[in-house]
């Protein structure tokens, strides 16, 4: 990488790959003034852990399936009557925030508006520690479903304090639909196509 010679003194760059600069003379050098730069993961369907033992929060795995509308399409079907989950794990970066982006739908489409009741669970893989338990929250009641078939896609930001997780650990998360919960409304299937993690 390559600064402008002679720069003065408050003046900006900006890197072919978006990272700006501002020149402080007083320090005779380049600062960044870019907000940090998190990674991005993203879990297909046939990408989640299959949670089939007692150590999950719910060892009932939402099967992997082709979606019965677009055969080219593979999804986890999460049921109605029962809790299921599917899992993934990530190291964390050095941020306070994770968002969580869905995109699912109900394979039969509501006579009216219906909720699904979803549950993060989070635990910690500390380094030459003990791991400890899962803690968790509650997303469902922002995730409507509409009276149709179609993907739907659904966004929330958690706090890594709310999951009791820590920056720059390795953490295992289970996506938990609670379908015997009360607050879940949805009656059949919910598929579950992907999942895009972020952080800020």
């Amino acid at each position: 990488m390559s600064f402008p010679f002679s720069p003065t003194d408050g003046q900006t760059y900006t890197t072919a790959l978006g990272v700006q600069y501002r020149y402080d003379s007083a320090k005779t050098a380049w600062i960044s003034i870019s907000s940090p730069s998190y990674p991005t993961y993203q879990f297909s369907a046939d990408q989640f852990d299959s949670p089939v033992t007692s150590d999950w929060t719910v060892g009932n795995p939402a099967p992997l399936a082709a979606d019965t509308t677009n055969s080219s399409l593979l999804v986890r079907r999460f049921d109605d009557s029962t809790s299921m989950g599917v899992g993934f794990e990530i190291k964390l970066p050095s941020a306070s925030n994770i968002t969580f982006d869905f995109a699912g739908r109900a394979e039969t489409a509501p006579g009216v508006t219906q909720l699904v009741d979803l549950h993060v669970m989070a635990r910690s893989i500390p380094d030459n520690a003990t791991i400890g338990g899962w803690n968790g929250v509650q997303l469902s009641q922002s995730y409507s479903i509409p009276t149709n078939t179609n993907f739907r896609y659904f966004t929330q930001t958690v706090t890594y304090s709310a999951l009791s997780v820590s920056a720059n650990t390795v953490t295992q998360f289970e996506l938990v639909r609670d379908g015997g919960d009360s607050s879940d409304t949805l009656v059949g299937n919910w598929d579950l196509n992907h999942v895009r993690v972020t952080f800020s």
